[in-house]
């Protein structure tokens, strides 16, 4: 075809043809919507992963928190004296900071929430386990529960922002 005698109109319309069906370029396009899915399912596998993470922390903290109060009772203080517990023993906000203290990394200590309470044993049998309020609630043979919640954010790339909420729950016998 000779494009010398063609009018600018129909040289126009040509080009743009021969534009339309040129498939240069079309591998970068292409490269690109695909490492967009790739990397929000990478990055979304990484956040469920770090949301385990942050799951076992939560059940942990639960755990370690109970075991602290457990052994830092009313009678801790005469028992191991002052340099492991105080004279009244471990108090709900004494819990607190310490399982706020064993936050790993990566984990945002607000939003973690900190729950501590004391059960009587009734003298009945079976045993029953009423709540215990006010001083002295920790008395050796008493029960500690510990209640750990924290709000995971969780960001997947193209996704709504959402938090997932996790709890973790431990009681025990304090001993001391």
């Amino acid at each position: 075809m000779n494009h010398s005698k063609l009018k600018s109109s129909q040289k126009f319309v040509f080009r743009l043809r021969r534009a339309v069906n040129n498939e240069e370029g079309s591998n970068l396009t292409e490269t690109a919507i695909g490492m967009m899915v790739f990397l929000a399912a990478f990055f979304g596998i990484i956040q469920c992963a770090f949301a385990i993470y942050s799951y076992n922390w939560v059940s942990e903290a639960a755990r370690e928190g109970t075991r602290w109060a457990m052994v830092r009772g009313a009678s801790c203080y005469h028992n191991l004296g002052p340099s492991f517990c105080a004279s009244s023993g471990a108090t709900p906000n004494d819990v607190v900071n310490y399982v706020k203290g064993l936050a790993y990394p990566g984990l945002n200590k607000s939003n973690i929430t900190v729950n501590t309470n004391w059960y009587t044993a009734s003298t009945t049998t079976p045993r029953t386990w009423s709540l215990c309020t006010g001083v002295g609630c920790n008395q050796p043979g008493n029960q500690v529960q510990v209640l750990v919640d924290y709000q995971f954010p969780m960001g997947i790339p193209f996704w709504k922002k959402v938090s997932l909420d996790m709890q973790g729950t431990s009681q025990m016998v304090i001993t001391q």
